[in-house]
């Protein structure tokens, strides 16, 4: 298996680590791997199923059995009034995730108008329209509320059973949500969303030692030392011209274990992410 991105691998590995915790977690990764087998139209089908319970996170691809998985930079949902027999939207809500490239504003226009347009939701370039946005468990939540009514909530049902409320423009969604976010350098929401400010990306041949080095402290009970050394060198090193010695430390074996502290953060994130998994 080769992944390339930090944005993948963290939840790659962070899904792997969960598949010994839950049995819904083994059940999602079966549909996963037999809707690979079956094809592009069922892999699409499962794929939408399981970003619909895990916004931030999308499955990828599946490698030798091996559910590959990477965070998306934003998630788009329609919620509607709470009336039976009818669909009337009540608002249009963008989550916006921590991500090494945060979403643009053509982007999130984009994106907007497509979920729009999916479920035939009109937009225009009205002179009305309310925004809501908090920071809510490490991402960006913006509301987007339809025109002003009048009408009692009582009522909605029938008013709109044949047209629906008139929500805001992409161009105007897209540039409040730019506003927001800011830059890095500068104020703005973006300072807290983008993993690293500064400096390149490890290499994955950096990332994923460290990774399976926290796992197997903080979840195996392996200090650092001889086992957990031969461990990492006879299954995650072997190919790698970085070995550790086993037995005592050294400048390799010390960056490793740094690494490793570095690497929890973004680990233990996107585990929290899977296990708000919602199943069926």
């Amino acid at each position: 298996m080769c992944i390339s991105e930090e944005d993948q691998i963290y939840p790659t590995l962070a899904f792997a680590n969960e598949l010994g915790q839950g049995v819904e977690i083994i059940e999602q990764k079966e549909r996963l791997v037999s809707a690979w087998e079956d094809g592009s139209d069922i892999w699409a089908d499962a794929v939408g199923a399981f970003s619909r319970r895990c916004p931030s996170i999308r499955p990828v691809e599946v490698v030798d059995g091996v559910v590959v998985l990477e965070r998306v930079p934003m998630s788009v949902r329609i919620d509607n009034y709470p009336i039976q027999d009818v669909e009337v939207p009540r608002v249009i809500v963008l989550a916006i995730y921590p991500h090494t490239k945060p979403p643009t504003l053509e982007q999130i226009a984009a994106r907007y108008d497509s979920e729009l347009a999916a479920a035939d939701i009109p937009h225009t370039e009205s002179k009305e329209g309310r925004f809501e946005f908090s920071s809510r468990d490490g991402h960006l939540l913006i509301e987007v509320h339809h025109r002003r009514t009048s009408i009692p909530q009582d009522h909605i049902g029938v008013v709109f059973r044949d047209r629906k409320p008139i929500f805001p423009h992409p161009r105007l969604v897209g540039a409040f949500c730019e506003m927001l976010l800011g830059s890095t350098s500068k104020d703005g929401f973006v300072r807290f969303l983008v993993p690293r400010k500064r400096g390149p990306t490890p290499p994955p041949d950096t990332i994923i030692p460290a990774s399976v080095a926290f796992y197997l402290r903080d979840f195996g009970g392996m200090k650092e030392g001889i086992e957990a050394h031969r461990l990492l060198n006879e299954q995650v090193l072997r190919t790698h011209w970085k070995t550790l010695p086993e037995g005592y430390s050294n400048s390799a074996s010390n960056q490793l274990w740094q690494n490793a502290d570095k690497a929890k953060n973004k680990l233990l994130s996107a585990s929290h992410t899977i296990q708000q998994y919602d199943p069926e």
